[in-house]
């Protein structure tokens, strides 16, 4: 996961929960990475639907903030969304 990123240098707060079971067939994954040098922060949140061994659906959404000071006062941070995306993935196997 940390490849993808790229800016982090050497602090960074990352959890990752993946593949919880909400129902025998309904699976949910949550990503979360926090770099402390670089000031980014990122969520991730899939769902991942499997009506059969063969068959799965996934939608996933991610998050991704950066922080900057303000010009006009230094010790306030901007908060700038610099990547929103949502991805839709059908796999199957035969």
């Amino acid at each position: 996961m940390l490849a993808t990123l790229g800016g982090f240098r050497r602090h960074y707060l990352s959890a990752a929960l993946l593949d919880i079971a909400l129902d025998r067939s309904v699976l949910l994954g949550v990503t979360g990475i926090l770099g402390i040098d670089d000031l980014l922060a990122r969520l991730g949140i899939s769902l991942e639907w499997r009506p059969s061994q063969e068959t799965s659906l996934m939608m996933g959404y991610e998050l991704f903030h950066a922080f900057r000071a303000a010009s006009d006062q230094p010790t306030e941070l901007l908060l700038i969304p610099f990547r929103n995306r949502v991805t839709l993935a059908i796999s199957t196997s035969f």
